[in-house]
């Protein structure tokens, strides 16, 4: 079975995107930004895109007024 490009781009990098993020908390990309500019969700920069590590994904998720 192949993997979707966002599965790979995660192996490879530890690290997903905004609208990856979006999609398993359930908020609204643009919140997810939100919380990228006001630094309460670290990020890193992979080749221009911004990406926000999965361990900070699962403890977003995990967090009682994101769930």
């Amino acid at each position: 079975m192949k993997k979707s490009p966002s599965e790979s781009f995660q192996q490879l990098t530890g690290a997903v995107s905004l609208g990856a993020v979006a999609r398993r908390t359930g908020l609204p990309r643009r919140q997810v930004r939100r919380l990228v500019q006001q630094g309460q969700l670290p990020f890193v920069q992979v080749r221009g895109q911004i990406c926000v590590p999965a361990k900070a994904v699962r403890e977003l998720s995990s967090t009682p007024r994101y769930s």
